[in-house]
């Protein structure tokens, strides 16, 4: 046992000093002081162990398990802030460390975000979950201080980025070198069948008709199962990825998180010159399909059944993009 008990002219003087910490008192009898003695070293040993169970450095899985049980834990909201913070988690990691997530870091996961048609306030509310996570690691000492974000972004409506003919060569080319075979079978496939990143990797084999060439999107955003005609490209996208699997089997299941996909994005457009255009995201597959299928005069209904959007209001955006209907006024105008 740690410290000292020293007789004086009134009892006795309890001394014990550990780590530099050190607590002092006077006791009547010797009993009382070695009692003392003993409280003082069972504390000291308390709060070393203490010590060392508290890690600066939290993941942002541990930030979100900590906000569960401690901020979130009584409130009506809490499967909202879990199912909020899981999206933050898809984007960066589970493991990816709470005090490395900065103002350029926030605004890659909003861009992203914004990319898949999320409105503002949307992405405003991650940012709320966020701080749940961060007040939480901060209150139980994992984290010092809060990080600088950026502002809450403005409610207003953003023009869809698409991808560029020579963009979509380029992606394809460079996978292609890198050995990426089957993240470009998914990038075409992707771009002719106007899926989202999860549906795309539900499907499984059992979903995909090689005969009729149709494909069921059993388990959609919007809640709903649809079943789309694929075009030549998307068929000799997906062919070889089925041949020899069970019924069973996701198609496109490979290593690649969406976590990697994001940073073989960003190689790539670090290798075209466009690093800084964070409004290029895989999201951008579906808004480049759905340009494509309205600029070639496809009624927006049809568009919004074949990419399962939940409402016309949702598909409205790419209205713009469809001149045919138009041509009518310029043949007025011209004659």
């Amino acid at each position: 046992m740690l410290g000292t008990v020293r007789k004086v002219q009134k009892g006795y003087v309890v001394d014990v000093t550990i780590n530099g910490a050190r607590r002092q008192t006077s006791c009547k009898t010797k009993q009382d002081a070695l009692a003392k003695q003993k409280e003082f070293n069972e504390l000291f040993k308390k709060k070393a162990k203490q010590t060392r169970q508290v890690k600066l450095h939290i993941t942002l899985g541990e930030a979100q398990k900590l906000a569960e049980r401690t901020v979130w834990k009584d409130l009506a909201s809490k499967d909202s802030c879990i199912g909020g913070s899981n999206q933050i988690i898809r984007f960066f990691g589970e493991d990816f460390l709470l005090k490395d997530i900065d103002a350029n870091q926030w605004q890659d996961f909003r861009e992203d975000q914004l990319s898949e048609d999320k409105q503002p306030t949307t992405v405003n509310k991650k940012q709320t979950f966020l701080k749940g996570m961060i007040g939480a690691a901060i209150t139980f000492g994992h984290l010092k201080e809060y990080p600088v974000l950026p502002p809450f972004l403005k409610d207003e409506k953003r023009p869809k980025r698409c991808f560029e003919e020579d963009e979509e060569e380029f992606f394809i080319q460079y996978w292609t070198q890198c050995g990426y075979i089957q993240l470009v079978d998914l990038f075409k496939w992707s771009l002719d069948m106007c899926t989202r990143w999860g549906e795309s990797l539900r499907v499984k084999v059992k979903h995909v008709n090689l005969k009729t060439k149709e494909v069921l999107i059993h388990k959609s955003k919007n809640g709903e199962p649809r079943t789309v005609p694929m075009t030549d490209r998307a068929y000799q996208a997906i062919k070889p990825w089925i041949e020899g699997k069970r019924k069973d089997d996701y198609v496109w299941r490979d290593e690649i998180t969406y976590n990697i996909l994001r940073r073989l994005i960003k190689e790539v457009k670090r290798e075209m010159g466009i690093e800084d255009d964070k409004r290029l995201t895989w999201h951008c597959t579906r808004h480049t399909c759905a340009t494509k299928l309205a600029k070639k005069g496809v009624q927006l209904l049809k568009i919004k059944q074949f990419g399962g959007w939940k409402s016309l209001a949702a598909v409205q955006v790419y209205l713009h993009t469809n001149t045919i209907a138009l041509s009518d006024c310029v043949d007025a105008l011209e004659n």
